[in-house]
């Protein structure tokens, strides 16, 4: 007597008879469900208390992204150095992925961070006043996909050599070069 019990999320099949009976069900079976989508809406005709899930309801990858302004980072004039507000204005930003660069250049060679993170990075948007991007973790890979920044540590963001040449030789974008 053999015995054979498969629910695959309570699509359920319960069969118990000799080998070849159960064996024949089984191999039946696994050649339809090979050969049928499930179904992945509706309700369960075998089961009507229970539904499957409606598509659409799971955001697949869509996290919430938070991060966390930093108050003890200072981006405002101590004597003599320049604001990240006045630095920001200079350069003339014309995208986030711009915008990002800017950021990072002026964290790194005008207030000398190491260890630059997303953190960083928003709080900068938060101290200009700006709108941060919806997919904030995302503009910033964006960005390093660019060749602006290198992102191969995410709690290390640095600025490259391409990132500085934007920063320092092609921004602003006057009229004229575009």
């Amino acid at each position: 007597m053999l015995k054979l019990k498969i629910n695959l999320k309570d699509g359920l099949i319960e069969v118990e008879g000799d080998d070849a009976f159960v064996k024949q069900v089984y191999s039946d079976y696994k050649s339809k469900l090979n050969d049928t989508k499930i179904p992945t809406a509706g309700p369960n005709p075998e089961n009507p208390k229970i539904s499957k899930r409606k598509r659409g309801s799971v955001t697949k990858g869509k996290r919430k992204e938070s991060y966390t302004k930093l108050e003890n980072l200072n981006l405002s004039s101590d004597v003599e150095e320049e604001t990240l507000k006045h630095f920001y204005n200079k350069k003339k930003p014309q995208s986030a992925l711009h915008t990002n660069v800017v950021f990072v250049y002026f964290l790194e060679k005008n207030k000398k961070i190491s260890n630059i993170t997303p953190d960083h990075i928003y709080t900068c948007y938060k101290h200009i006043g700006i709108k941060v991007p919806q997919a904030f973790k995302q503009s910033i890979f964006d960005t390093s996909s660019r060749g602006f920044i290198d992102t191969s540590s995410i709690e290390n963001i640095k600025i490259t050599t391409n990132g500085e040449n934007l920063v320092e030789i092609d921004m602003p974008i006057s009229k004229d070069k575009k």
